[in-house]
């Protein structure tokens, strides 16, 4: 009769200690770690409970937001303790390593307008449109000055909103590394001188075609005297310089030969024409006749020393070949200076 009583204590023991077990481990909430693109309806889901109840448990609001790492605790159910498996301890803080979260923001490439420039030869310059540069500025027309700032395109700066603390470098005792500050870039402004862009052009092309060249040379002559009335003798069909050459003067040096033509941005509009040419003083006016027409051209200077230009009298502006009416890589030109 003893040994029953001693049984039925026994029993009785062991069902409490599993009980206490059972509502020990029900109240121990499962501890789970954000990955990226968990949210918590998912979260509910998945260890069938509910969003509020996830919640609570951690103290959230409506402002609350998940983070990539971050220990999420999980109230425990009947359910979720059968089905759940083990998860994985929580690790510190310290060591839980976030992705950085990125923004971006867009802002404006500007461009300040040189003297004799387009607006196509901009647009072509930066890789865009006419359309979209009048767009992004405003603009009422294709009307553009010198001197004007435009937007010329826009850049996507990207920026994360998660600060990255570097780990710290630990220096030697009295070693005092110099500040090296940032090289300075220096912007160079172009003048209103002509831009020499390519000195072996093969081919007059019109405005339209003319394209840029990276590092161009710039001239280095005095600045233009002032502008000539389009009305005055001369200039509407001999151009800019007309004016400037002695028409008059009967002891003119002439003299004949091959030319060729390089590319300027120069001409098309404001009618400065210019040529390259040896053994005459860099800025005198010339006057120039081939295809039976002729024009008033300033000297940049000397032919560039290149296998190309050899046998060549002269090198003439684009522009100033259009106007000749040539359009070919190599003519026969006239030349008073």
């Amino acid at each position: 009769m003893a040994s029953q009583h001693k049984i039925y204590f026994l029993s009785c023991f062991i069902a409490a200690s599993l009980l206490a077990n059972i509502a020990t481990a029900q109240t121990q909430p499962i501890v789970h770690t954000i990955k990226q693109g968990e949210t918590l309806s998912a979260l509910a889901k998945k260890y069938s409970t509910t969003v509020g109840d996830i919640m609570r448990l951690n103290g959230m609001n409506s402002n609350s937001k998940l983070q990539i790492g971050e220990a999420v605790k999980i109230p425990t159910t009947a359910t979720n303790i059968a089905e759940t498996p083990k998860s994985e301890p929580a690790k510190p803080q310290s060591a839980i390593t976030k992705q950085p979260e990125i923004s971006a923001t867009v802002t404006d490439v500007t461009y300040k307008v040189l003297k004799g420039q387009s607006l196509y030869g901009i647009a072509k310059q930066f890789k865009t449109t006419e359309k979209q540069i009048i767009a992004w500025n405003n603009l009422p027309n294709d009307k553009i000055r010198a001197g004007q700032t435009i937007i010329v395109g826009k850049k996507v700066l990207e920026k994360s909103t998660i600060p990255v603390t570097p780990k710290p470098q630990l220096s030697k005792p009295g070693e005092d590394k110099p500040v090296v500050a940032p090289p300075v870039t220096q912007q160079t402004t172009k003048s209103e001188e002509l831009t020499v862009l390519n000195a072996g052009s093969a081919k007059v092309t019109t405005p339209a075609e003319t394209k840029p060249i990276p590092a161009p040379v710039k001239e280095a002559i005095k600045t233009e005297p002032a502008a000539i009335p389009a009305s005055a003798k001369y200039v509407e069909s001999e151009g800019f310089f007309a004016n400037y050459f002695n028409h008059k003067d009967r002891n003119l040096t002439t003299a004949a030969g091959d030319a060729s033509i390089f590319k300027t941005t120069s001409g098309w509009t404001d009618k400065k024409y210019y040529v390259l040419m040896n053994d005459v003083n860099q800025g005198d006016i010339v006057r120039l006749t081939a295809n039976n027409k002729t024009i008033c051209a300033k000297v940049l200077g000397p032919l560039p020393d290149i296998k190309e230009d050899s046998g060549l009298l002269l090198r003439v502006s684009n522009a100033a070949a259009a106007v000749l009416g040539i359009e070919d890589a190599k003519f026969n030109v006239t030349v008073s200076y």
